[in-house]
């Protein structure tokens, strides 16, 4: 199975961050038509502002706490300027993954350490598909299996075993955007790390 319409984008020197190129491939399927460098832009922005740092310091949940600051930055972006979608880290197992989101149409980021020709390097990647005990992801680095020699990523298919991992752990974190209510985002927005910034 595979959640059809993501578009791939490949990581440039334009788009030099896998996260930001892998949350331009979530906007554009869910209907946010705005281009990846203008994306990858505001991520930017946003990761090095202080509104960012205070609320993501002030974490009141241990999902956006444990994770990423880049998977962090990828939740605080969606919720703060993107009306009708909702951003959630969650913790999850791999082994549930088609079942919970793939299944429902609902594809997912993660993010490890993945490997190169020699050492490994911090990526993002996408879920959204699977065939059997493998998963079918857009790799904005490239290829994993050869090292990222192969520049190109889209529709890579990675071993469950392999991916987790790369991940580090059965019990990964994710990134997943979902249509939402506006109750949802208003209560996103008015947490007080959030309010103590903004006004």
């Amino acid at each position: 199975m595979i959640i059809e319409n993501i578009p791939y984008i490949h990581m440039d020197d334009v788009i030099s961050c896998s996260m930001s190129a892998c949350l331009s491939m979530l906007l554009r399927y869910h209907g946010i038509d705005e281009v990846p460098q203008a994306i990858s832009e505001s991520f930017g922005r946003t990761f090095m502002s202080e509104e960012f740092h205070s609320w993501n310091m002030n974490a009141i949940d241990m999902e956006r706490y444990e994770a990423s600051e880049m998977m962090a930055c990828a939740q605080y972006l969606v919720n703060m300027r993107y009306a009708g979608l909702i951003a959630d880290i969650m913790p999850t197992d791999m082994t549930k993954v088609k079942l919970s989101y793939i299944k429902r149409g609902i594809p997912i980021v993660v993010t490890g350490k993945f490997p190169l020709l020699s050492g490994k390097v911090s990526n993002s990647v996408l879920i959204r598909g699977y065939v059997d005990d493998y998963f079918i992801v857009n790799d904005p680095r490239g290829n994993a299996r050869t090292g990222y020699r192969d520049r190109y990523g889209e529709n890579m298919v990675y071993r469950r075993d392999d991916l987790v991992r790369w991940i580090s752990s059965d019990k990964a974190y994710l990134l997943r955007i979902l249509r939402a209510p506006m109750r949802r985002r208003q209560a996103f927005q008015k947490q007080p790390a959030v309010l103590s910034q903004t006004g």
